[in-house]
Parts: structure tokens; sequence; C-alpha cells
């Protein structure tokens, strides 16, 4: 399987992202968080409409987005596939597989989201686990592997292989085995109630026939007891009908009495109301005198109130005349004050004027006086940029000449030359390790033709010819000879080698201090924006010098007008007062209101004239007027009651005849209903004989009525618990044999949960698997030219190393070593799940938890895979900027990842 393409539209981070994917190594590098891993989350969730990390599936749709949607383009063998995967924030999804092997015609293979997950696991080979184990290496997998201990690595392994899954259901079908037996205990446990049960149904089968006795007996007494009780009811309702006639008619008797009572009671009061009316006529006679003036009395008060709130009136009125006459002076003392306010106006419109076409060309002045702040501030930060790399040049011995382009052209023969030192070391370095395994291959072929030529007997293996004793010795002795001269050399060339391999440091390291310190990128950047500066600030400087008079002339204009607004200013509150007084006279008449005021007095003095009158006739004082009045209006209170009172005598009189009338009428009535008494023949004493006679008979057929439901209810409970028991009995009886069935099912499942043990089937797949892990791991790790002759895989999965007929462990090797067996491990691993060739590996992260030599080693290695055609690595180390064959760099760009090509000088 090879990848071809991935798009992304508002997938996580990605808005509109599309990457073509080459063979050989694709690099994405960019700082953490950039979006790098985004690009494999994407491609797995393409193959498996899942995510790998922890994120929920929501949070794949852009932030402020409704949808998001992938498509991957992919090779297996000689066909071409595009599956397309569209996922909505309500939850619902969409996917689409195509066969595109012919472009001009794509074949629609599925538009189902469950066929399109069947299909790609057909088509790649992979599910989603084997993917993860096998394509998918995540961070910090390769490290590991040489570094954690034993148990930690063994339980990474059996993660990979997926033996987890059995680990998970020896461990779960030990909580389904206790779930099985704790109900077996409990049957059990059941079973052990039946002979309890079998005893307590004889006792109620006999509890049974015991009520059936009670039941009979009690039925005789109650056909008993109900004969006396219909007899004694039959008694009390003749004597409840004579009580309730006697109620009856005494009632009614009670009721006359009553009301004959009531009708004494309004006689009395009928008398006492007529000499109440006869008092008030005598009253009436001796007041009607004195309220004979009342009426003048009060016309002269009200007068003498009119009076009063006319003269408010009036001073009100005056008040505003006066003001009037305030305003008009006010006028008379301005109006000169008017006039230079008005001509210092009409000079500051005309300044405005003049100064609304200079405002713009003063704000374009400013604006060019920032701009050139600015400028010269980037002029002084550039200058310090190329001071700085200036001094770095210095630090490793390059001459600094007068012109940046000469500096540039320095820096960058400079770079090209350590860089061809880099590519030669390398090269000598690549030509060293050859020769180191082309000597281990001879010392190897060695060992083994001397351990072939000890066992041989009667053929030489070398020569063919017949072996002997002297012959043998002979040919061993030049065999010896041999290793030692391989020996030698191999020595030779390690010790170049490691020459080398400083050098290569050395180099690397001047190359890093130049992109860092010296970048001539950089430099060339800053001489160009250094002469953009200087024309810039130039044709600034020109431009303020154009308009520089009109500036000056605005700002006297706004000079002159600031002082134009201080003497208005001082001006306004004569202006003011001024315009307040003109408005003021202009809403008010002055004639109407001198006239209103003449009006006012006349009639004050009429009603004083009138008023005056009045008193004189009366006799009564003005002093006195108020006292008066209060005396007169209590009597003329009185009066109307007395009137009020002496106007009920006509009804007062008639209704002390109907009273007589039914006084006479109720004492009839009431001789009538005591005679009615006497005939009933009620006694109070013989009822309550009677009635508590039947309360007995009744109390006792209840009684008896009662016991027997009771006893009636006891039998149904009893059989119902008999059911229950025998339903009881039934089922346990039932579960004797389903104890037995469980018992056996107990015991086979713990068979099967012994075959999921670590020690079952587990440790088969791992003895199975090993070989083919050694294999694929000892093909992959002779790719990287290192001085071992063969490699063995301990039962803990260790990686153990030969060289000169000695092992060593990986914890005795350097740490180049170590990370080159790592990486041969996993992917010896990933080759083995795939089950065939692996096209593919994804490296997410690879260098993490490395130090710098060791991150610079792994690059080296992954250089070496050969046998791997397309490998995708994220990281955001630059030492795969030069590793990899397409290198993309992965930028976040407020909020949006953006890629694109990185150029590598």
């Amino acid at each position: 399987m090879i990848l071809k393409e991935i798009k992304m539209k508002d997938f996580l981070s990605h808005k509109d992202t599309s990457i073509k994917i080459g063979p050989r190594i694709t690099a994405l590098i960019g700082e953490n968080g950039a979006g790098k891993s985004s690009i494999l989350d994407a491609i797995y969730y393409s193959f498996f409409k899942d995510i790998n990390r922890g994120l929920k599936i929501d949070d794949l749709i852009r932030k402020g987005e409704n949808a998001s949607e992938v498509s991957l383009s992919f090779q297996v063998e000689n066909k071409t596939y595009s599956i397309s995967r569209k996922r909505r924030r309500d939850g619902s999804t969409r996917s689409k597989l195509f066969d595109i092997t012919d472009e001009t015609t794509p074949k629609t293979l599925t538009t189902s989201t469950k066929i399109a997950d069947q299909l790609i696991v057909d088509i790649i080979g992979l599910n989603k686990e084997l993917f993860k184990n096998a394509i998918y290496i995540q961070q910090g997998e390769i490290a590991d592997l040489v570094t954690k201990t034993s148990s930690e690595r063994k339980k990474i392994i059996g993660r990979l292989l997926s033996l987890d899954k059995y680990e998970l259901a020896y461990t779960e079908m030990f909580k389904v085995i206790t779930h099985f037996e704790q109900s077996f205990a409990r049957i059990i446990g059941e079973l052990k109630q039946v002979p309890k049960l079998k005893e307590k149904l004889k006792e109620e089968k006999g509890r049974v026939s015991g009520t059936e006795k009670d039941i009979n007996s009690i039925i005789e007494q109650e056909k008993l007891s109900k004969n006396e009780y219909e007899e004694k009811k039959t008694l009390k309702e003749v004597w409840d009908a004579k009580k309730s006639s006697f109620v009856e008619n005494n009632t009614e008797l009670n009721a006359k009495n009553r009301e004959l009572t009531t009708e004494e009671k309004s006689r009395i009061s009928i008398e006492n109301d007529l000499t109440e009316i006869n008092n008030a006529e005598e009253r009436l006679k001796e007041i009607k005198p004195e309220l004979s003036i009342f009426d003048d009395i009060k016309r002269a008060k009200e007068l003498l109130d009119k009076i009063s709130s006319e003269s408010l009136l009036l001073e009100s009125i005056t008040e505003k005349f006066n003001q009037i006459l305030d305003w008009e002076a006010t006028i008379d003392q301005n109006k000169s004050s008017i006039k230079e306010y008005n001509d210092y106006k009409k000079e500051i419109k005309a300044i405005d004027a003049e100064i609304k076409p200079l405002k713009e060309t003063n704000d374009i002045y400013q604006q060019l006086t920032g701009k050139k702040k600015g400028l010269i501030k980037s002029k002084s930060e550039n200058q310090k940029i190329v001071n700085r790399i200036f001094a770095n040049m210095r630090k490793i011995d390059l001459e600094v000449k007068e012109t940046n382009d000469e500096n540039i052209k320095i820096l960058k023969e400079y770079r090209k030359s350590v860089s061809k030192e880099c590519q030669t070391t390398q090269k000598a370095m690549d030509k060293l390790n050859t020769e180191i395994g082309k000597e281990n291959g001879i010392i190897s072929e060695t060992y083994d033709l001397i351990n072939t030529l000890e066992t041989a007997k009667n053929i030489c293996p070398v020569c063919n010819s017949k072996l002997t004793k002297e012959h043998k010795e002979k040919v061993l002795l030049e065999q010896e000879t041999k290793i030692k001269k391989s020996s030698e050399e191999e020595k030779k060339l390690l010790k170049q080698k490691e020459k080398e391999t400083k050098l290569l440091e050395r180099n690397q390291k001047k190359l890093r201090f130049l992109d860092e310190n010296a970048d001539y990128k950089k430099l060339r950047k800053t001489d160009k924006d250094l002469e953009s500066n200087r024309i810039d600030f130039d044709l600034l400087v020109s431009d303020m010098d154009k308009i520089k008079k009109q500036v000056e002339s605005y700002q006297e204009l706004i000079k002159l007008k600031t002082e134009h607004r201080e003497k208005l200013e001082s001006l306004q509150e004569n202006y003011d007062e001024y315009k307040l007084a003109e408005k003021a006279l202009k809403k008010i008449d002055k004639s109407s209101v001198l006239m209103e005021k003449t009006g006012k007095e006349e009639l004050i003095k009429d009603l004083k004239e009138e008023s005056s009158n009045i008193l004189t006739k009366t006799n009564v004082d003005e002093g006195e007027l108020e006292e008066r009045i209060v005396v007169l209006r209590d009597l003329d209170e009185e009066r109307i009651k007395l009137e009020t009172k002496i106007s009920r005598k006509e009804n007062v009189l008639k209704m002390k005849e109907d009273n007589k009338k039914k006084i006479n009428e109720l004492d009839g009535e009431v001789s009538t209903l005591e005679k009615e008494l006497e005939n009933i023949g009620y006694s109070e004493e013989d009822y309550k004989t009677k009635s508590y006679e039947f309360t007995v008979a009744q109390k006792k057929y209840q009684e008896i009525r009662k016991n027997l439901a009771k006893k009636k209810t006891l039998q149904r409970e009893i059989k119902r618990s008999i059911k229950e028991l025998e339903k009881d009995i039934r089922e346990l009886e039932k579960k004797d044999m389903e104890s037995k069935r469980l018992e056996k099912y107990i015991q086979f499942l713990k068979k099967i949960r012994k075959v999921f043990h670590k020690d079952g089937i587990q440790e088969n797949i791992r003895q199975e698997i090993k070989p083919i892990i050694k294999y694929h791991t000892q093909d992959l790790f002779h790719q990287f030219n290192l001085p071992f002759t063969g490699l063995e895989l301990t039962d803990d999965y260790n990686i153990q190393l030969q060289k000169n007929d000695a092992d060593y462990y990986v914890s005795e090797i350097s740490g180049g070593e170590k990370t080159a067996s790592a990486l041969a491990l996993r992917l010896g691993i990933a080759k083995a799940l795939a089950g065939k060739e692996l096209q593919l590996i994804m490296l997410d992260e690879p260098t993490i938890h490395l130090d710098s030599q060791r991150r610079t080693e792994l690059v080296n290695i992954i250089l070496q895979l050969r046998s791997i055609p397309q490998i995708i690595v994220v990281s955001h180390d630059d030492e795969l900027k030069k590793a990899a064959d397409t290198t993309l760099e992965v930028e976040m760009k407020n909020g949006i990842s953006e890629v694109s090509p990185l150029q590598i000088d």
C-alpha cells in the first residue's frame, strides 16, 4: 500500500490543506502544536473512520464550522483507490470509495459507510489494530524498546502483537466464572430450605381443617343474632317516628314563644320612639329664630376668602409686570456686546472655511511624521541584525567586507564548502561502513570455514583434496592468519571511521552555527530591507517638505481661531442674558399684563365693599365671624337631625297598631300547640331504653359477622400459603437439576480460561512469531552496515548482538547502535504483523526523548532504510530536513495550519 494524496477541509486545525505524498521519505516539520500529527490523524481517519489520539470524534471538526471532510488516494498493487469521509456536528457521516485506476472513468465502489469500512479492510489487508501496530509507529515506541525494563518491554511487545486481548479475556473470564460460582452457591443455599418448606406445608394443611369447623359454628350464631337484631330494629323505628313528631311540634312551639317575646320588645321600643319624636318637635321650635342670619354670615365669609385669594393673584401679576421691566432694561444694557459677539462669530466661520482644505494636508503630515519615526526605528533594528551577523562571522575567522553583497558571497561560499566537506565525509563513512561490513563478512565466513574444517573428516572443504592432519593444520593456520589480517584491517577502518565521524560532527556543528547565527539569507533580506528603508525615508522627507508651508499656515489659522474663541467665550454671558430677555419678551404681552393687574385691583375693591355691608346688616364683627359660623353650623346640623326624626312620626304610629294585632294572633297559636304535644304520648326515658336495646343487638350481630369474615380471610391466606409453598418446593426441585448443570459448566469455563493464560496461547503466539520477527529484524539491521555479524532475540525480546565470537547486549553498545537496534526491532515487528512486504510506515515524533547525538544517528539510520518504499515522518527537529526526499513545513497562522514545501540549500 502506497499513499498518493491526502486532502483536509475543516479537519482539526486544517481549513483547506492538500498534500501529495511521494515515494521514499516525506518529512512533516514544524513547531509543536502546528498541526503535523493532525495529518497522520487524517490518514488514519480516512481508513478507519476513527481517531488514534485521546480526542472526541466531534473534536475533529474545526472550531466554528459545521462539518469536516477528508479524502485519501492510495495504491494497492496495480490499482489506485480514493476514500472520502465527511462528518457533521449532528453526528451524521458520509463515506465514498472509488476505484480511480483509470482517472478518466473512475468507478464508484460504494457510498455506504458500513460497506466502505468493510471494503477498506479487504483492500489494504489490515484492520484498525494491525494498522496501528504495524504501520502507525507512535511517539516514544522506538526508544521504549531498548530503554524499558524486560517486563515493561514484554508488555509493549504484547500490546503490539495484540496479546493484551488474550490477557483481557483471561481477566474477564475470571469475573464470569466468579459470577457463575456465586449463582451456584446461592442455589445450594436455597436447596437447604426444602425440608423446612415441606414441614411448614404439613402444618398449614392441618390449620385449614381446624378453620373450617370454626366457620360452621360462627354461621349458626349469626342466624340467631340476626333475628334478635331485626326485632329490636322494628321497635326502634316506631319510637323514632314518635320522637320526630314530638321534636317537630316542640320546635314550632318554641319558635312561636320566641316570636311573641320579640313582638313584646318591639311594642316597648315603639313607645320610646314616639316620646323622642315629641321632644324633637319642641326643640325645633326653640332653635329656628337663631338660624335666620346663618346664610348672610356664610356669604360674608365667602367674600372675605375670595378677597384673600384674589390678593395673592394680584401679587403674582405685579411680580410678572416688574420682571418685564427688568428684561427691557437688560436688552438696553447689552446691545453693544451683542454686535461684538456676532462679529467674532462671523470671523471664526471664515477661519473654518480656510482651515477645512488644509486639515487633510495636516493629517497627512502627522501620518508621515509617524512613518518617519517607524523607518528610523526599523533601520536601527536591521542595522543591529547586520552587526550581529558580522560579529558572528569574525567568531569563525571570516573577514568582513565593506559591502553586504561581498559578505553574503563569503557566507554562501563558506557554507557551501562546509556542506561539501560534510557530503565528502559522509561518502567516506559510507565507504568505510561497506569495507567494515566486508571485513566482518570475511571474518564471519572464515570462522564458519574453521568450524566446518574442524568437524570435517576425509575431504578438505577448502580445496576438496584428501584431508590429512598436516593439511588440516596448514589450512587452519592460513585461515587464522586471514582472520588476524581482517581484524587488523577492521580496527584501522574503525579508527578511520571514528576520525571521519568527529570531522562530520564538527562540520555539522559549523553548519548549525551558520544557520542560527550567520545566516546569509537573513543578511540578504536585512540588506534589502535597509536599502528599501533608505529609499522610503528619502521619499518621505521629500513629501513632508512639499506640504510643510501649508501645515504652517494651518497651525497659524488654528492659533487665530483659538484667540477668537476665547474672546467669544468672554462675551457669552452677556449674549445669553440678552437672548433670554429677548425670548421672554416675545412670549409676554406687556399691555395685557397691565390690564389684568388693573382688573384685579378693581375686583378686590368691590368685594371688600359687599362684605362690609353684610357685616353691618347682621351686626357681626369680622373678628368673631369664624366663631359664629361654627356655632350656627352645629345648630343647623342639629336642625336637620330633628326634622329627620320628626318625619318618621306617621310610620311609628302605624307600627304601633300592627304590633298590637300580631301579639293577639301569637297568643292563640301557642295555646293550640301545647294541646297537640300532650296528645303524642312521647317519653324521653322510654325512647332511650328502646334505643339501648337496639344498639346492644346490633353490636352483637356485627361482632359475629366480623369474626366470621376474619376466619374466612384466615382460611384464604392459609390456602394461598399452601399454594406458594408447593410452588417454591417445585421450583427448588428444578434448581437441583440446574445446580448440577451449572457445576459442570463452571469446570468447562475454568478449562477455557486456562488456555488464555500468559503461559498458554499467549506464550504459543510469542514463540510462533518470534522467528519471523527475528528474521525481519536481522534483515533490517544488516542494512545499517554496523560492525556485527549476527543478531538474536531473547525470550523477553531483548536484542543480543554477536561480533568476533562475543555476545553484546543493548546495554553494552553505543547510542547509535542502540537506536538502530530499536528501529530494526520495531520495524521487524511491523513486517511480521503486516504478513507481506511492508511498503509504508508512519513515524510520529520518532526522535522524542532522544538527545541531539542520537537524534542525528536515528536520522542517518532512517536514510539507510531502502527496503521500505514509503516513509512518512512527523517531527519538530531540523535534523530531518536534510534526511527527507520531500520536506513539508507545517505552520500555525491565525489558528489555522498551513503546509508548504521547504527548500533546503
